[in-house]
């Protein structure tokens, strides 16, 4: 059974979306900042759940019985609302295909959204690089069928943060 890879995104009712791939170079960081980073600020499961629960609940903001997300205008002030936790790259496109911009109203799609991180599933997290790690789940949805998540997390700005998001899917 082959693999097809649905980069960094999801398939939407046959749509295959993807963001530009994330390279990470050089730390931004010293060798002392590095170090820190290993001492004070390791990502642990706890961290990872926390940091996918954000993403999932500002992903699925509410709205009104016509779709218009409420207390927020545009797709800009939405992905602020990211900006703690999440690199704008990782995010956009998952807005762009969920949402909509109508003049100043925002508005959900009525489209499947893609398939949430279960923190009580089993999943692997491989540290990559002091300030690089990645989280491999994989889930069983009833739209997508078997796929493998794979969350990219990168130590920026004193934080943890999503960089990336990929799917791959099992091809029959």
């Amino acid at each position: 059974m082959g693999k097809k890879s649905i980069a960094a995104a999801f398939v939407i009712v046959g749509l295959t979306f993807s963001a530009p791939y994330v390279s990470f170079g050089q730390s931004a960081y010293d060798n002392a900042t590095v170090s820190q980073v290993q001492q004070n600020d390791k990502l642990d499961k706890a961290r990872v759940s926390e940091l996918m629960e954000r993403f999932s609940k500002e992903l699925n903001q509410p709205t009104d019985q016509e779709g218009r997300v409420l207390n927020i205008k545009d797709k800009s002030h939405l992905l602020e609302k990211f900006a703690t936790f999440a690199e704008p790259s990782a995010v956009k496109p998952f807005i762009n295909e969920l949402y909509r911009q109508a003049g100043s109203k925002l508005f959900l799609k009525p489209v499947e959204g893609p398939p949430d991180f279960d923190e009580q599933l089993d999943y692997d997290m491989v540290q990559l690089t002091e300030d690089r790690a990645e989280v491999k789940q994989k889930l069983n949805s009833a739209l997508y069928g078997n796929l493998t998540m794979r969350i990219h997390f990168h130590h920026s700005e004193g934080t943890w943060k999503i960089a990336r998001i990929q799917y791959e899917q099992a091809v029959d």
